[in-house]
């Protein structure tokens, strides 16, 4: 099975469509899974290498950094996410969408492009509407980028 979809509502169906929400880095879209998003708050209000929400600790992960991109600007948000498997994090980002439906036939495998580490931290790019995003993979994002990309 190339893709995680997990199960349907308990009733034994494989699901055909998940909820996720999008977000940009470095005028990108990201895709993930929306029941990994814990909450969402604005860039700068973070204290220091890591942000304390309802009891759990979410250190500070800059996507740009991960990506090996230019430093961006500090105006994004922070995106608060669990991998599912007991790690946490707070994703910079640069900007946050909407919420969005994928269906299972939207996705398509990575492309030889997206080779070494690309391979564990996406999941296959989506056509949603006229556009294409990369569907970020939690625990392989968390298991690559945690802790060694926290932010500085």
């Amino acid at each position: 099975m190339p893709f995680s979809w997990g199960r349907g509502g308990g009733d034994g169906r494989a699901e055909t469509a998940r909820s996720v929400a999008l977000f940009t880095v470095a005028c990108v879209e990201y895709a993930i899974d929306a029941a990994r998003v814990r909450h969402l708050v604005p860039a700068g209000r973070e204290p220091g290498r890591s942000i304390v929400f309802e009891g759990a600790t979410y250190p500070l992960i800059a996507l740009r950094a991960v990506f090996r991109l230019p430093a961006g600007p500090r105006t994004g948000r922070v995106l608060l996410m669990d991998d599912g498997a007991g790690r946490t994090a707070a994703l910079m980002v640069d900007g946050v969408g909407t919420m969005a439906r994928l269906e299972q036939r939207a996705l398509t495998a990575l492309p030889p492009v997206f080779r070494g580490h690309e391979r564990v931290r996406f999941e296959a790019l989506a056509l949603l509407e006229d556009r294409i995003v990369i569907v970020i993979a939690p625990r392989g994002l968390l298991a690559d980028a945690w802790p060694k990309q926290v932010a500085v």
